[in-house]
């Protein structure tokens, strides 16, 4: 599950949507994301990330920054 807070964090875990233990934030930055069955998408005010969605117990990969 993934969730983005109104002041731009963007969590990733299998259970919560909240800032609780175990719970990744991919960003602090988000201003807009887009899920889709394979791919999570997000901007900052710079960037548009994208991290590939691979099943697995660690959970997604975390983003590579790259200027688009």
């Amino acid at each position: 599950m993934f969730g983005l807070t109104a002041k731009g964090k963007l969590f990733a875990n299998n259970r919560h949507l909240s800032p609780v233990p175990n719970t990744r934030i991919l960003t602090s930055s988000c201003t807009s994301f887009l899920l889709t069955p394979t791919h999570l998408l997000f901007t900052t005010q710079t960037f548009l990330k994208l991290i590939i969605l691979v099943p697995g117990i660690e959970g997604p990969r975390p983003p590579i920054t790259q200027a688009v």
